[in-house]
């Protein structure tokens, strides 16, 4: 789920980057235990 603020914000130049480090961070907190 992606927040309307970034959909809008993907017409910038830095759209892919920030795509890309929003996708890591899921990961990473997919990865971690839950506790």
């Amino acid at each position: 789920m992606v927040p309307n603020n970034l959909l809008h914000e993907q017409k910038g130049n830095g759209a892919a980057k920030e795509k890309q480090r929003a996708q890591k961070a899921q990961k990473k907190a997919a990865a971690a235990p839950v506790k």
